[in-house]
């Protein structure tokens, strides 16, 4: 018999089949879903509530800085009314919320400095304090550029006008040029300056591979590796059953010995084989470049394990029915035992002793 022939003639009947496309398609789409949803950018920051009901343009420059703001541990939103506000930290969507109400700029020439700002909190908020800072320390800035030009003019510095500029042989100085200044002191870089050095030891190696495997990758990679690795255990199972069917319906009678058994072996590889090329595609297009020969000598060495297992299951359930009951606790006792979603061995030491018997944790040690 023409094993490479026979082998092929199995591919095209196991593509041809409703059930495995439909597998491979839910599996590919699962994976392109997972890699879509970790990417999109999700803003951990704290969010926080705002609320401004004054026309004064001290108040609304300080709203626009704390809206647009790039801090990295607020989120500030904006609303319309005070019940919007207190409605946003009764049911959780804000962690604390500020109402501006008074005309700040007047209110603070006039040195009224209490209660300018009114800060709404929940009951279990632990940042009120460093929330409290970085409102003020926002609004300080702000009209500390009024104090430095009222400053300036009291002091006859200002306005230094083109006539007295050349008569010193000096550039004129303009409010707009001191608050161009001002600013760039406060929002430019020149305070401090880091120069950062990356040092590499024997005893702490970069791994290209982990660096590459960061955010999203960091995220999805674990949970890709154990999808991958129930997927292809569903295709060693499908495979069994297809091997028990043939030989059921006399495929292998005329087959004897050797030839017999490399019948069977190239039966269940044509079914696992696209699960295999299904997940490796899926890699190949969501996942990172530095992980793919890792994923391919990985996929390579549990194909093997996954015929080894299930032919030894096939010697002892020689009966579909009883194999498709025994399905789901296979599937149970390798979610459990294999740190395929989660490693309980943490937990449960003797988790250890038991895995050994499951190709699925050999498939997991690569990662």
């Amino acid at each position: 018999m023409n094993l490479l022939s026979f082998f092929f003639l199995q591919l095209k009947r196991t593509l041809k089949s409703k059930l495995q496309p439909v597998l491979l398609l839910l599996f590919f789409f699962s994976i392109l879903f997972l890699s879509q949803t970790t990417s999109a950018k999700e803003d951990s920051r704290i969010p926080v509530g705002l609320c401004v009901e004054t026309e004064d343009p001290l108040a609304k420059t300080l709203r626009d800085r704390l809206l647009t703001g790039n801090d990295s541990l607020f989120r500030f939103i904006e609303v319309e009314t005070v019940d919007d506000l207190t409605r946003m930290i009764e049911n959780g969507t804000a962690e604390c919320g500020y109402l501006i109400r008074k005309p700040l700029k007047y209110e603070l020439e006039k040195k009224h400095m209490n209660n300018l700002i009114r800060i709404y909190v929940s009951e279990t908020t632990t940042c009120k304090g460093i929330l409290n800072e970085y409102v003020y320390a926002n609004l300080f800035e702000e009209y500390a550029e009024d104090i430095l030009l009222k400053c300036l003019k009291k002091a006859d510095l200002l306005p230094f006008t083109e006539e007295t500029a050349e008569a010193f042989s000096l550039p004129p100085v303009t409010d707009e040029m001191i608050q161009g200044i001002y600013r760039s002191y406060t929002r430019g870089d020149e305070t401090f300056s880091f120069e950062i050095f990356t040092v590499t030891t024997e005893t702490a190696p970069e791994k290209s591979t982990e660096s590459e495997a960061t955010g999203t990758y960091a995220a999805i990679l674990p949970l890709f590796h154990g999808l991958t690795a129930l997927f292809l255990l569903l295709g060693g199972f499908l495979s069994l059953l297809t091997v028990i069917s043939d030989r059921t319906g006399g495929l292998y009678d005329k087959l004897h010995g050797m030839e017999r058994f490399l019948a069977s072996v190239l039966t269940m590889l044509a079914v696992l084989l696209p699960f295999a090329l299904t997940a490796f595609l899926s890699m190949l297009l969501f996942g990172p470049s530095g992980q793919l020969l890792t994923e391919l000598i990985a996929l390579l060495a549990y194909l093997p394990l996954l015929l080894v297992f299930y032919g030894i299951l096939g010697k002892i359930l020689k009966n579909p029915t009883v194999l498709c009951g025994a399905f789901p606790m296979i599937l149970l006792l390798t979610i459990v035992f294999t740190p395929v979603i989660t490693d309980l061995s943490v937990v449960f030491p003797w988790i250890r002793t038991l895995r050994y018997a499951l190709p699925t944790y050999y498939y997991l040690l690569f990662f």
